[in-house]
C-alpha cells in the first residue's frame, strides 16, 4: 500500500494507514462491512501461486481475512483475530483457463 489504494477496489471505509507490518510501510485498513480487493492479471493456467499477507486486528477478538477467488478453483481465505501481526499464506493452483 505504498501508493495508497491505487490499483485496489475499496468498499465503505477501507483505506490505508501508516505503520504497517514493516514499520516504514503503509497498511490497508478495513472496518466493519468494508473491504479492499485487487484483481491480479497475467496468471498462467495450471500454475501454483502463493498469496502471503500480514494481518492483524485493532482489538483482539475482531476478525480480518485475506483470500483468493476467481482463479479457476474454490474460493479460499485465512482469518486472523490477533492484535499482533500474523502472516497468512494461501497456496492455490489456477485452472486450465485462468
Amino acid at each position: 500500500f505504498e501508493n495508497g489504494t491505487t490499483g485496489w477496489s475499496t468498499w465503505n471505509s477501507a483505506g490505508t494507514v501508516a505503520n504497517g507490518h514493516n514499520s516504514s510501510a503503509n497498511a490497508g485498513r478495513v472496518g466493519a462491512n468494508s473491504s479492499l480487493e485487487q484483481t491480479i492479471t497475467g496468471l498462467r493456467s495450471n500454475q501454483t501461486y502463493v498469496l502471503r499477507a500480514w494481518l492483524r486486528v485493532e482489538t483482539a477478538g475482531e476478525t480480518v481475512f485475506a483470500g483468493v477467488k476467481n482463479y479457476g478453483g474454490t474460493e479460499q481465505s485465512r482469518t486472523v483475530t490477533a492484535s499482533t501481526w500474523q502472516q497468512v499464506s494461501i497456496t492455490f493452483t489456477t485452472g486450465a483457463t485462468s
